[in-house]
């Protein structure tokens, strides 16, 4: 991450966004960008302007927008700020998914088989309501009554990739995982009764 001189809160990171986006828009990011950076240390929030945090809260929104149903959404990339709007000396990884239990876990393993090392996680789990196409139609922080199912989203900031390829096989790794913690999680009230039986 880049090194910030000074303290950053999510107050000055939502400050940097007022002006800029449609009323309407400017109450989504802000629950969004709120929930997003609620648990970040202050150590890892300062660790980055509040200009950068705004537009990597942006970014992350606009993944997230769409997503079919029941499957993960996984990227990874290395931001621009000509694309992004922000930039990181590392490889970012991010994913939305449904929360289940042992997410982190399984993306933590395909990330530590790929030879990765993460240096930042963040991992809030938000209310989403969507169509039937998979389009966000509304997006709360979890536990505070809206409407919608409880999705993860997920930002991992890794040792820099270098080649293409080693960001395919980090994204197809991770999509894997994912699909085995599905699996997994939609079997075990089977198995767990067949055992009980």
């Amino acid at each position: 991450m880049v090194t910030g001189a000074s303290a950053v809160s999510v107050d000055a990171v939502l400050q940097e966004l007022k002006g800029k986006l449609p009323a309407a828009r400017y109450k989504e990011a802000e629950g969004f960008l709120r929930h997003l950076l609620q648990r970040v240390p202050q150590e890892d929030l300062s660790a980055r302007n509040a200009a950068d945090w705004a537009a990597l809260g942006l970014d992350l929104l606009e993944f997230a927008r769409v997503r079919k149903p029941g499957q993960a959404a996984v990227r990874v990339f290395h931001p621009s700020r000509e694309e992004h709007g922000f930039e990181s000396s590392h490889t970012v990884l991010q994913v939305v998914t449904d929360d289940s239990p042992f997410l982190v876990d399984s993306v933590g393993m395909a990330v530590n088989a790929a030879g990765q090392l993460a240096y930042a996680v963040i991992h809030p789990v938000f209310l989403a309501e969507r169509d039937a196409g998979g389009h966000v139609l509304s997006l709360g922080a979890d536990g505070a009554g809206g409407k919608g199912k409880p999705e993860s989203m997920m930002h991992f900031e890794l040792s820099r990739l270098t080649e293409a390829e080693e960001v395919a096989r980090l994204q197809a790794a991770v999509t894997a995982a994912l699909e085995d913690v599905r699996a997994a999680v939609a079997d075990w009230p089977a198995m767990r009764d067949r055992m009980l039986a």
